[in-house]
């Protein structure tokens, strides 16, 4: 399809990003037809034009600001952009740093526009880093060169530089002053040492870094209207670098803490209209690209740069006709991707009021994304997550109201377990009325009732013992939390002596009906005539038959 419009601009200065997309719907794909070819999204670099207040926070650092009103830990803070760490080569995350001291990512990716890194032009677009060119294109091989003039062939300015040891005495001690209009301020300690680089205005009092003995911390700083990028390349390591042009002059200092000075080096543009001298040109190698991956193992390439042999980097169609290098390669952050079981939120539970049910919840194994782009974690083959994975299955305990097809009998189990023994429902024909036992003067007494057997009925509930298809595993987890009973369905009914004879049973206990049963054998062998036994043993078995089948299994 077409071009659609192109977005409003991500920032209003400073260099923002826009946005177009077209769709594949011209025709749509159909009858197994190929996916349209070529660029979904296009991006562009936009309101380029410097911010009026050059030295106001930084489009990082009002990224960072905007947690200053959302606690952390509970805790509110005020935020600042500091560098990622080295375990996180993604230039476009958010790492800041508290006013107490706390270090974290707040947001997995800066917004669009954000520079990768203080002091270049290229851009964070959906949590990649991008190229940008001085001309402000995307993927450009445009550059300044030391003079600061995009394109430039770097004759058009004189450089200045030189190595300071001297040791005058401990405490700050001046190295050089660097005139207005400079451009490429650099301000590096040759080896590691004690010492620390500072920097005041002209008047020599008002500090802009490292000032009262006290050393920063990495990152952008303000020098009067021109903003500079402090660093720490190596251990016990200081390097400033100023691209210009300053507004007012600076003084260079270092302040020593003990009687050597391993040396500060120092070094700055000063641009001219006419040619300073003619210049040499020739290809090298200068630095490592970006790793192609962030763990798993990815690939850095170094490129051949056109160089100009006193002022550096240069475009590159001053190099042609000069024989070019071959790119070198390495493999880079071959560290293996952390990988952890994840968890999501666990679904409803399929129980209700008063029955257990399950739920269950969605496990996967995922694993850091090896490229800069997309989501942090991607998922991957459980073999490759240590441990034993979660739970994915539970049983559960539900508020919500039972079907009404349920209902009936989980009120009589409740009734049930509620009531004495002594209290238990007997319906009958009759219109008589039980006594409660309420007037016995002992405990858990019965009350002798006297109704003809054929009118007793009796409805009972079994509970049944729980049955559950569960793996040693999750017997562990939950067992103890399962009752060993559950509802039968449907009602058990009794009537009539059999129905006497389980009151009796579940008063009394077992024991006392099976006696009770004996004694009665025993008193009609005595009574009857001696007849044939057969009748006898006859009428026995069939009343024990019919003790057994009262007995709950």
């Amino acid at each position: 399809g077409e071009w659609g419009k192109w977005s409003p601009c991500s920032r209003t200065c400073g260099g923002g990003v826009e946005v177009r997309e077209r769709l594949c719907d011209n025709p749509q794909p159909s009858n197994k037809g190929r996916y349209c070819s070529g660029k979904r999204s296009e991006y562009n670099m936009c309101n380029t034009q410097e911010c009026t207040d050059n030295s106001g926070p930084t489009f990082r650092e009002l990224q960072c600001t905007e947690f200053d009103k959302k606690p952390f830990e509970g805790v509110l803070h005020t935020w600042k952009p500091y560098k990622a760490p080295d375990s996180d080569p993604n230039p476009c995350a958010l790492y800041c740093l508290s006013n107490d001291g706390v270090y974290t990512k707040l947001a997995p990716r800066v917004k669009d526009g954000t520079r990768c890194k203080p002091g270049t032009r290229d851009t964070c677009i959906q949590g990649a880093c991008m190229p940008v060119g001085c001309d402000w294109k995307i993927a450009s091989e445009a550059v300044e060169d030391v003079c600061g003039i995009c394109d430039g062939d770097g004759t058009h300015c004189t450089v200045v530089e030189d190595v300071f040891k001297g040791v005058p005495t401990t405490g700050y001690a001046p190295i050089a002053t660097v005139p207005k209009g400079a451009m490429n301020v650099k301000l590096a300690e040759v080896h590691p040492s004690d010492n620390m680089i500072a920097v005041t205005a002209i008047d020599n009092q008002t500090y802009y870094l490292n000032g009262g003995y006290t050393e920063g911390y990495e990152g952008e700083y303000n020098f009067g209207n021109t903003k500079g990028i402090y660093t720490k390349p190596g251990k016990d390591m200081d390097e400033l670098n100023i691209k210009g042009p300053l507004t007012e002059p600076l003084v260079l200092y270092v302040c020593l803490f003990a009687d050597t000075n391993p040396g500060v080096h120092y070094s700055y543009a000063m641009p001219s209209d006419t040619p300073t001298y003619t210049p040499k040109y020739r290809w090298d190698f200068v630095e490592w690209g970006p790793c192609s991956a962030q763990c798993g193992g990815g690939t850095q390439v170094m490129l051949g740069i056109c160089m100009e042999e006193k002022n550096g980097k240069v475009k590159p169609s001053l190099c042609e006709g000069i024989p070019k290098k071959e790119p070198r390669a390495r493999t880079c952050n071959d560290k293996p991707c952390r990988t952890r079981w994840k968890v999501w939120k666990w679904g409803p539970c399929s129980g209700c009021l008063y029955q257990s049910g399950t739920r269950t919840r969605q496990v996967e194994c995922v694993k850091e994304n090896p490229t800069n782009t997309g989501d942090e974690e991607i998922i991957t083959e459980a073999s490759e997550c240590c441990g034993e994975p979660p739970k994915k299955f539970e049983l559960c305990n539900s508020s919500r109201p039972c079907p009404k097809n349920m209902t009936s009998g989980i009120v009589k189990k409740r009734e049930m377990e509620a009531m004495p023994i002594e209290e238990m429902i007997v319906k009958r024909d009759s219109g008589k009325s039980f006594s409660d036992g309420a007037n016995s003067s002992r405990v858990n007494a019965t009350i002798q009732d006297h109704v003809q057997t054929n009118q007793v009925h009796l409805e009972e509930v079994i509970l049944e013992d729980t049955k559950l298809n569960l793996t040693e595993k999750e017997f562990e987890e939950v067992g103890d939390k399962l009752s060993e009973k559950r509802l039968s369905c449907p009602l058990q009914t009794l009537t009539g002596q059999d129905a006497m004879d389980r009151i009796e049973q579940l008063i009394h206990g077992e024991d006392y009906v099976r006696n009770k049963t004996k004694s009665n054998n025993n008193h009609k062998e005595t009574s009857k005539s001696s007849n044939s036994s057969a009748p006898k043993t006859q009428e026995s078995s069939h009343h024990e038959d019919n003790i057994e089948q009262c007995n709950p299994s």
